[in-house]
């Protein structure tokens, strides 16, 4: 949950940049950063509950709100559904999840493209593909029924996974391209820039990544406070500790003289930077 909250101050951050650049009446759209809208496109694909979903998504607007970034906003899925109810109410939300995916793939989906998903991609897709198949190696790896089949069987359960997560990616962004509003589409994910525009939340030392994925990485600070996302196994816990912040995990910081002692505290100063405090001085 720490890394959600540095993506969403410095969400805040680019979309202050971004809205004095475009018409009052165009929104920035960020694809990615609406976590609960599309984690209930895939969760059941992944073995993950509606109501796990549920808790993220109101965990992510209780950040918003505590770090006072007003210019965020959240869809959820039915948003652009235009489905009626109070999805307000978790007992709803919970009673109706299944049914919204299934109106997603009924109203969007599209057949064709499933059929022949090689042939009809575009490069963009083909990107997305690819890294859903190497992704979904770590997602289903507790997933109880996926770890139950026999190595080919699970290679296979990969690759049909994947197909159908493309098949609503699809069916997403068709309702995504039917809302009448003019918009931005951002996005955290690679592009060629036609129908997105690609973005890294977390600045990264290498220039033009984008880091990866918020769900797949924990943030990493080096000494002179520079900012990057690694995957969590990656990670050398040598060179690296990590830190809490309000009792939960919140990033690995590199390890200097003084970063292991209690006294002091650290801060992160997007995009770069590093705030250090020592406790028994403030308080002398």
């Amino acid at each position: 949950m720490g890394c959600v909250r540095r993506l969403k101050r410095s969400m805040s951050m680019a979309l202050n940049a971004t809205l004095p650049l475009t018409a009052s009446s165009t929104t920035v759209c960020v694809q990615g950063i609406a976590p609960q809208k599309k984690a209930l496109m895939v969760s059941d694909l992944l073995g993950v509950t509606d109501e796990t979903v549920w808790n993220f998504g109101q965990a992510v607007r209780q950040l918003a709100v505590d770090n006072g970034l007003r210019n965020l906003s959240f869809l959820r899925l039915w948003d652009l559904l235009a489905y009626p109810g109070n999805f307000q109410s978790k007992d709803y939300y919970l009673e109706h999840a299944a049914n919204i995916r299934f109106e997603l793939k009924e109203r969007y989906g599209d057949p064709k493209f499933e059929a022949d998903m090689a042939n009809t991609s575009t490069s963009d897709m083909q990107t997305t593909h690819k890294k859903y198949l190497e992704f979904l190696k770590q997602d289903l790896a507790f997933n109880e029924r996926h770890i139950a089949l026999s190595p080919e069987d699970r290679a296979a359960n990969i690759a049909n996974t994947a197909k159908e997560m493309m098949g609503r990616w699809k069916a997403f962004s068709a309702a995504l391209a039917a809302v009448p509003t003019q918009y931005v589409r951002l996005s955290i994910h690679d592009s060629g820039g036609k129908d997105k525009l690609s973005m890294a939340v977390i600045p990264q030392q290498e220039k033009g990544a984008l880091g990866a994925t918020p769900w797949h990485s924990a943030v990493v600070i080096e000494a002179d406070g520079a900012m990057r996302t690694v995957q969590r196994y990656k990670v050398d816990q040598e060179a690296y500790q990590l830190v809490y912040r309000g009792g939960r995990p919140y990033c690995f910081l590199a390890k200097t003289e003084g970063a292991g002692d209690s006294d002091k505290t650290f801060e992160e100063l997007y995009p770069s930077g590093l705030t250090v405090r020592d406790r028994k001085a403030v308080s002398a």
